[in-house]
């Protein structure tokens, strides 16, 4: 590793010389920007490159120690109450069988008794006598509508009886037992919520502290679109027709490539996490998705899908790339799967429940969970199962949002176009979402006609980028769906488009020139957060 990461700075200069860096200059008060060094900076007791990597390679080591036990602290009591799930489930399949086999002897013990009992009365071929003839005319002449019966009889009555109290006792048992497994059930629920609570708040380690402007760049084509990808070294923006490439370091940016093939507006962006691959969707015009990879440090196009018959205003990868899904004005939800073999992407399932444009989608970070919102004025949960995505829950109101997005796997947000203020939606014990009212976080204004400009959560920062016409609002999750609003930009017109870096530090913003159309600033925006391990 050490080799591969020398061979990586090997080609790295000095700014102001323009030689090769050999030197690290590793004392505590040192602005980060001057510790690389060269043979011809100013030194002072620096470090050779090599010795410095190895230093940082073993605090890297010693941090992935601590990470490691740190989670074992959460994974080791629930391994441990996984098995005792295991031995419950075994436990209770065993009762459950021991009770259906003690059920089954009694049906047909009873079965048995019944047809020997017809059987006896439909047997007419005993030899008949005086004596037996005596006895037929005397049991016809009583006044009961039924045969007297023999002591035999009385005996076989007598054990029916105690078979049908048995049954009654075993059904009882049964009740019983299924009441204590509810109760087990639920209390089994309370301790995965309250260990998922206490989880959620040890390894909450940020806090927001403040934003500011470091960087402002004259950008006069329109920006629809920012994103980045996976280590936030590359900021993509749709500028019209185009893909603008930028070099990212620090909040400083340099223009590297203009990507074409669309032909009308480029309006949503998604960064593979994996890998050099990234995803754009076009606008009215266009209504295309490009699949872009880049070879020999150069983008190219690797694949165009063409399925949707309007713009698509969002795109989301999973986490291992192997599922894209993409909504669109056409009013559907694709769901496009990669085929290994092939290497390409292929339509798997198209969602058609809306009946009018869809503005907004969002993957729960486990990834069985859809939402999205629709201009028909409902949001739709969607569940997998059995690897194909179904309509869970339709929330209807008497609006529509262009917004919405997860928290955590059990709460989304979103906001109606004509309401000032977001709305927190949290599971219940029987999956469906309901709307937590004492949770709504308000806004500046009530309507927001730009329709670009998603949601964007970074579940480890805890924080929510939300945009509502000319304010860009930034609000920290404080656990349990409990949002406060951490800061606000303002922005001089409604027409502006941004995102949040992958390591949730820079927010940037392409904000447009009320006055003159297509003219606009790219700014850039580092949020400081308080570490609070």
């Amino acid at each position: 590793m050490l080799i591969n990461l020398m061979q990586q700075i090997s080609d790295i200069q000095c700014h102001e010389h323009l030689e090769k860096i050999q030197f690290l200059d590793l004392r505590q008060k040192i602005l980060k920007g001057e510790r690389a060094k060269c043979c011809k900076c100013q030194l002072f007791n620096p470090t050779y490159i090599e010795q410095a990597l190895q230093e940082w390679m073993k605090k890297k080591q010693n941090e992935i120690q601590l990470l490691e036990n740190e989670y074992q602290g959460y994974l080791i009591p629930l391994k441990i109450f996984q098995e005792q799930m295991t031995q419950i489930k075994k436990q209770f399949i065993q009762n459950i069988e021991h009770l259906i086999n003690q059920t089954n002897q009694l049906i047909n013990g009873i079965n048995y008794d019944k047809n020997n009992k017809i059987k006896t009365l439909q047997n007419y071929d005993e030899k008949v006598t005086l004596s037996i003839l005596q006895e037929m005319a005397q049991l016809i002449s009583e006044s009961s509508s039924i045969l007297k019966r023999s002591k035999s009889d009385m005996e076989l009555y007598q054990k029916l009886k105690q078979l049908n109290d048995l049954a009654k006792q075993i059904r009882t048992e049964q009740e019983k037992s299924v009441v204590n497994i509810m109760k087990q059930q639920q209390q089994f629920r309370e301790k995965i919520v309250n260990f998922k609570e206490l989880y959620l708040k040890n390894t909450q380690k940020f806090r927001f502290k403040e934003i500011k402007n470091i960087n402002n760049v004259k950008q006069y084509e329109v920006c629809r679109v920012i994103t980045f990808n996976r280590d936030d070294t590359i900021m993509l923006a749709g500028c019209n027709f185009n893909i603008k490439v930028w070099n990212f370091n620090n909040g400083r940016i340099k223009e590297d490539q203009t990507l074409i093939g669309h032909v009308d507006d480029v309006i949503s962006l998604t960064f593979s996490l994996n890998q050099n691959l990234f995803v754009s969707g076009g606008s009215w015009k266009d209504k295309k998705i490009i699949i872009w990879i880049k070879s020999i440090d150069k983008w190219k196009i690797s694949q165009i899908l063409d399925s949707h018959q309007g713009f698509v205003p969002q795109l989301l990868l999973n986490q291992n790339d192997s599922e894209l899904i993409s909504c669109s004005q056409d009013k559907k939800i694709i769901i496009w799967n990669y085929q290994t073999i092939d290497n390409l992407w292929k339509l798997k399932q198209e969602l058609t429940n809306h009946k009018d444009i869809i503005y907004g989608i969002s993957l729960s970070s486990t990834e069985n969970c859809l939402i999205s919102c629709s201009q028909d004025q409902s949001v739709i949960v969607w569940k997998k199962r059995n690897n194909i995505w179904e309509q869970f829950q339709q929330i209807k109101h008497n609006y529509y949002a262009f917004r919405i997005s997860f928290l955590d796997d059990d709460s989304f947000i979103f906001q109606l176009n004509i309401e000032g203020f977001l709305r927190l939606y949290q599971q219940k014990q029987d999956g469906e979402f309901q709307e937590n009212i004492e949770m709504r976080m308000y806004v500046q204004d009530l309507e927001d006609p730009w329709l670009l400009f998603p949601s964007v959560y970074n579940i480890e920062k805890k924080i929510l980028i939300q945009k509502q016409n000319k304010f860009v609002n930034i609000f920290i999750n404080q656990g349990n769906g409990m949002l406060i609003k951490g800061d606000t930009i303002q922005c001089q017109s409604h027409q502006n488009n941004g995102g949040l870096s992958k390591n949730g530090r820079f927010v940037v913003i392409w904000d447009s020139s009320p006055i003159m159309e297509g003219d606009g600033v790219i700014k850039i925006f580092e949020i400081l957060y308080q570490n609070i391990v």
